[in-house]
């Protein structure tokens, strides 16, 4: 299932960041969850796009501890391309026992003239 903004309004690295975190979020999910549904959400919001990938499979494998990362590649990577372009990730188990993936990513600022 999915839900996409038109036009998110992120530069070059928005946007290979946006679309690196819902591949990786992807691929967690069916390799290690086995969920049925796996939701994708991409919402353009006043400052920042609001990312979020929701499957119904079987949780986490290990709990996230605060400052996160499971000690995996790809979500290591995920938490540090956000990091530089001043986003955030965050993980959590749903209440399905599903996985939730959020990413905000601060939209590109015009420049005003004075």
């Amino acid at each position: 299932e999915r839900a996409i903004a038109a036009d998110p309004q992120l530069d070059r690295a928005g946007e290979d960041a946006d679309y690196r975190i819902v591949q990786e979020s992807l691929s967690n999910a069916v390799r290690h969850g086995q969920p049925r549904v796996i939701r994708i959400t991409i919402a353009d919001e006043t400052d920042e796009v609001q990312i979020c990938i929701e499957d119904d499979g079987g949780g986490l494998q290990q709990p996230v501890p605060p400052g996160m990362s499971l000690g995996r590649v790809g979500l290591t990577g995920m938490e540090e391309r956000l990091r530089a372009l001043g986003g955030r990730l965050m993980i959590e188990e749903t209440q399905e026992l599903g996985v939730r993936v959020r990413a905000l990513i601060p939209k590109v600022r015009k420049l005003e003239i004075a």
